[in-house]
C-alpha cells in the first residue's frame, strides 16, 4: 500500500510539472519536462514550509528571473490553474455526491454549498469571454493582463483540452490516492465517498492560509465523516499517512530539485 502511494504522489508532481510546461507555452517560454517537474517538486516544498502557498511566490520570481515572464503573466497561468482545479473538482465532488444521494446517504448542506458556488463562480469565467481593454495605469495594467491572458489560454483550444485532461488526471490520482490510504486501514470507501472527500480536500489546499493546509484538512477529514460513513479517527489515520507519503517525498527530492533549479538560475544569469 506504502509503496502505492508513493507512487501516485509522484504521478501527481508530474502531472503539476505537465501543466506547467503547457500552460507556459502559450507564452512563449519552453521548459524542459525535468525542469517543470523540479519547479513544481521546489513549490510543492514551499507550500509546505511556508503561509499561503508560498511556493507559487518561488515559482514566479524564478520564472520572471529567468524567462523574464512578468508577474502580470505568471498570475494568468495561476488564475487559469485555479479556475480548471475549482471547475474540475466541484464537479467531481457534485457528481459523488448525487451518488451518494441516490444510494440513500445524508443530504450535507455545508457540502453541496462549498461544491455548488466555486462551480458556478467558475462556469460563468471559463464559458463568457471577458476582455479589458488595455490600460497604461496602475493597478488597471495589471489586471487586464491577468484577464486578457486568460482569455488567451481559453480561446487556445489545442492547449485548453491538454490542461483540462491534465487536470482530470490528477483529480482521478487524488481519487485514488484516497481509496489507497482508507483500505490501508480497513476502510473500504466507495468510489463515490472517495470523489467526494478528495473534490473537498483539493479546495481546501486552493483555498489554504496554513503551511499544506495544516489542520485544515485533518478538520475536513474529521468531519466528512459522518456524511461518508467513516470515523473520525479513520479520516485523520488516512489523511496523516497521505500527509506523511507528500512530506517524505518531498524531503527527498526537495535537495534534488533545489540543486537542479538553482543551477538553471545560474547559468540563466551567467553567475
Amino acid at each position: 500500500m506504502l509503496a502505492v502511494l508513493f507512487f501516485l504522489f509522484f504521478a501527481m508532481l508530474s502531472c503539476n510539472g505537465l501543466y506547467t510546461k503547457y500552460i507556459l507555452s502559450a507564452f512563449g517560454v519552453s521548459l524542459c519536462f525535468k525542469e517543470c517537474l523540479f519547479l513544481s517538486v521546489a513549490s510543492a516544498l514551499m507550500n509546505y514550509v511556508t503561509f499561503f502557498r508560498g511556493g507559487a511566490g518561488i515559482r514566479a520570481l524564478y520564472l520572471k528571473t529567468n524567462y523574464r515572464l512578468s508577474f502580470s503573466d505568471f498570475l494568468s497561468t495561476l488564475s487559469a490553474t485555479y479556475l480548471m482545479c475549482l471547475m474540475v473538482n466541484c464537479a467531481v465532488g457534485i457528481l459523488g455526491m448525487m451518488l451518494l444521494l441516490r444510494k440513500g446517504f445524508l443530504f450535507d448542506a455545508p457540502l453541496v454549498v462549498l461544491f455548488v458556488l466555486p462551480a458556478s463562480f467558475s462556469s460563468v469565467l471559463m464559458l463568457f469571454r471577458i476582455r479589458l481593454p488595455e490600460s497604461d495605469n496602475f493597478p488597471l495594467h495589471q489586471i487586464a493582463r491577468i484577464i486578457n491572458g486568460w482569455d488567451m489560454i481559453r480561446k487556445n483550444k489545442g492547449l485548453f483540452v491538454k490542461l483540462m485532461v491534465n487536470t482530470v488526471l490528477y483529480s482521478f490520482l487524488i481519487i485514488l490516492q484516497t481509496k489507497v490510504a482508507f483500505s490501508a486501514y480497513g476502510v473500504n470507501l466507495s468510489w463515490e465517498s472517495a470523489m467526494c472527500f478528495s473534490a473537498a480536500k483539493s479546495l481546501a489546499l486552493l483555498a489554504t492560509i496554513t503551511p499544506g493546509a495544516l489542520g485544515i484538512v485533518e478538520w475536513l477529514s474529521a468531519y466528512l465523516g459522518q456524511t461518508l460513513a467513516y470515523s473520525a479517527s479513520e479520516g485523520l489515520m488516512a489523511q496523516g499517512l497521505m500527509r506523511t507519503v507528500t512530506i517524505t517525498t518531498l524531503l527527498i527530492t526537495g535537495p534534488f530539485a533545489v540543486r537542479y533549479i538553482g543551477k538553471k538560475f545560474l547559468e540563466k544569469n551567467d553567475l
